[in-house]
């Protein structure tokens, strides 16, 4: 069936197939749906896709409205392995890391009680993570530019991703090294210092994330970023750091670029 007469039920079952932890109600999806996501993919909270990864579960999200209320239960999060948590973690990492200096801050100070899942630093980690993803999505609902600041590390991720074959790296896993490298980057280009760049090692670290990438050719790199969704006409775009807190977005020439992808595998 289309999406647009598909029965809630129907929905579940296509969901579960996916191994998606996901529970609909009864009722016809154009006609109102609870779709409560549990912890198996708790990047779907915070992390760049609210809806998660699935094709199938983002194009049912899009036929629903703007949510007029949003509950988050911490309590499946303990059900998590330590690392989906940790590639859960990457996410904090980055929203702290383009928006918020004085959150990134905490994120470091309170890694152990993260990963330990603390409920108050992991409740504020995911308050703090929700306001500045809403934020930044609500200045740029239709993806005109801000938005794609979420997408820090995610270059470079993408192409780990799809050069392992998904599923080997978990998206967190990939996300975490991708920001080591355009942390590399973006100090290479002179818009950090080196000590901005080992903070945002570190803490990536301290999550239990890689620091360093399949050591491929810097031509394989290449030719995987190339062919990103995000590129443009073949040429990718990378998300760096001005500062801890704040990003911008553009294009690298090849030498920089080279010597990153030396410099952050193996």
């Amino acid at each position: 069936k289309g999406l647009l007469d598909m029965s809630a039920t129907t929905a579940s079952s296509a969901l579960k197939a996916q191994q998606l932890k996901v529970s609909l109600s009864g009722r016809p999806v154009l006609h109102g749906l609870d779709l409560n996501i549990a912890a198996g993919h708790w990047t779907s909270i915070i992390g760049p896709n609210g809806a998660g990864k699935s094709t199938l579960l983002k194009a049912l999200a899009g036929l629903l409205p703007v949510a007029g209320h949003v509950e988050l239960l911490g309590q499946p999060l303990r059900t998590l392995p330590a690392r989906e948590l940790s590639a859960g973690l990457a996410e904090v990492i980055k929203h702290g890391a383009i928006a918020d200096s004085a959150y990134f801050d905490s994120i470091e100070r309170d890694m152990a009680r993260l990963r330990a899942l603390d409920s108050t630093a992991m409740a504020a980690a995911v308050a703090r993570s929700c306001e500045i993803k809403a934020s930044v999505v609500e200045r740029d609902e239709r993806e005109g530019g801000l938005r794609a600041i979420l997408n820090f590390g995610h270059t470079f991720g993408h192409a780990i991703e799809a050069g392992m074959g998904y599923g080997e790296w978990l998206h967190g896993e990939a996300v975490g090294t991708g920001m080591v490298m355009a942390a590399d980057l973006s100090c290479r280009l002179g818009l950090i210092a080196p000590q901005v760049s080992d903070r945002l090692n570190a803490a990536i670290a301290a999550a239990g994330l890689p620091v360093r990438g399949p050591a491929w050719p810097v031509a394989r790199y290449v030719e995987l970023m190339s062919v990103d969704k995000k590129a443009e006409q073949g040429t990718p775009k990378f998300v760096l750091l001005d500062a801890l807190g704040s990003a911008r977005v553009q294009k690298v020439a090849d030498q920089p670029l080279a010597e990153t992808l030396t410099a952050c595998v193996g």
